[in-house]
């Protein structure tokens, strides 16, 4: 009986191990599109001051968006050299909790977009108003959070790669001046 239960133990782990590398690849696969993408947002430009400030959101409380928060993290921390409107990135990470006030944070750390993670659902009306406010992109690894109108731009993995996925209603809901190369290179949802 107990070796049953370890080699279940050790599948377990042993298949949470591969999950977490599939998802770092595809991260490593979507940060460079994503940061080129933020170069088609107009309205971002005006607002960057020294350098292009992400915030990557996370529930600190959910493993999977806090691992999820360490692997973006860690991808955009590596594509530095990639700017955007000429500006380096820097990569800021929140916590996010029921009381904390998202735009304080947007004003004290001058952020220009936020990274949302997996297990962020219980805070979206915060991020979208602040968001809205403030209009600061909102990005994401997560399809579904684009495709559910809760955020603006992620990817999308096609037979050639990934593609951008824009949802263009979120986008009008930030006031995001988009340029129309990106329209015309995204896969946009209405």
């Amino acid at each position: 009986m107990s070796k049953i239960l370890i080699i279940g133990l050790l599948a377990l782990i042993c298949a949470n191990i591969l999950i977490a590398q599939d998802y770092k690849s595809e991260v490593k696969e979507q940060v460079p599109l994503i940061l080129k993408a933020l170069n088609h947002n107009n309205s971002l430009k005006d607002k960057i001051r020294d350098k292009c400030v992400i915030a990557v959101l996370y529930n600190a409380q959910n493993s999977v968006s806090d691992n999820e928060r360490k692997v973006i993290s860690n991808e955009l921390n590596d594509h530095k050299n990639i700017k955007v409107h000429g500006k380096k990135i820097n990569v800021v990470e929140i916590p996010l909790t029921m009381d904390l006030n998202l735009e304080k944070q947007v004003i004290i750390k001058k952020i220009n977009a936020f990274w949302l993670t997996s297990g962020t659902l219980p805070y979206m009306n915060n991020i979208r108003e602040s968001a809205k406010y403030n209009q600061v992109m909102t990005i994401t690894a997560n399809q579904d959070l684009v495709t559910g109108s809760l955020a603006v731009l992620g990817t999308q993995k096609t037979d050639s790669g990934y593609k951008l996925l824009l949802n263009l209603s979120e986008a009008n809901n930030i006031n995001a001046n988009l340029n129309k190369n990106l329209l015309s290179e995204a896969i946009v949802i209405q």
